[in-house]
């Protein structure tokens, strides 16, 4: 694929997207790893939820590289983003072991442990639960500039849930 736009990364990053099962965490991590790929990147997504659908967590781990990436997983990651209660629960534990990097969080939340640097946004309230994952991964390229703001837009507007998604929810800043 050619890109169409041009990442901000330099080296390898680790993003969690940590929020609530059926409000479309792992689409909206597929449609960024799609963006990222857009903007010149190598992108993985893990995907980790309970098998009772729709009830529970749901994790998607994306792991971003100018190289090619061999391994995919994620030790410590460089940026934690939790659009939920239950997404803070399950990923409590490997938020307060970080050391460094980021940790996104919910308004609505409370603020965790943790030796990372912790930024409080309102993901849940600008445009719904169900578009609190869009709205964090598009806040956090927007915060970091990992790829364009814009590629993650054109994703999900080309992507099946694109009409479902409200213009709030795309707002950049």
């Amino acid at each position: 694929m050619e890109p169409r736009f041009a990442a901000g990364l330099t080296g390898r990053i680790g993003v969690v997207l940590a929020g609530s099962a059926g409000e479309g965490v792992q689409r909206a991590a597929e449609t960024f790893a799609r963006a990222a790929i857009s903007s010149g990147l190598d992108a993985t997504k893990k995907g980790s939820y309970p098998v009772t659908v729709g009830v529970g967590f749901s994790t998607a781990e994306l792991v971003l590289s100018h190289e090619p990436i061999a391994y995919h997983g994620i030790g410590m990651p460089d940026a934690v983003l939790v659009t939920s209660e239950d997404g803070l629960r399950h990923e409590a534990d490997r938020i307060q072991q970080m050391d460094r990097g980021t940790v996104w969080v919910d308004e609505s939340l409370p603020v965790p442990e943790t030796g990372a640097e912790v930024r409080v946004r309102d993901f849940r309230g600008r445009a719904g639960p169900r578009n609190a994952a869009i709205v964090a991964l598009l806040t956090f390229a927007h915060e970091t500039g990992v790829i364009p703001p814009e590629a993650f837009v054109v994703a999900i507007r080309q992507s099946p849930i694109g009409k479902r998604v409200p213009e709030e929810a795309l707002r950049v800043g």
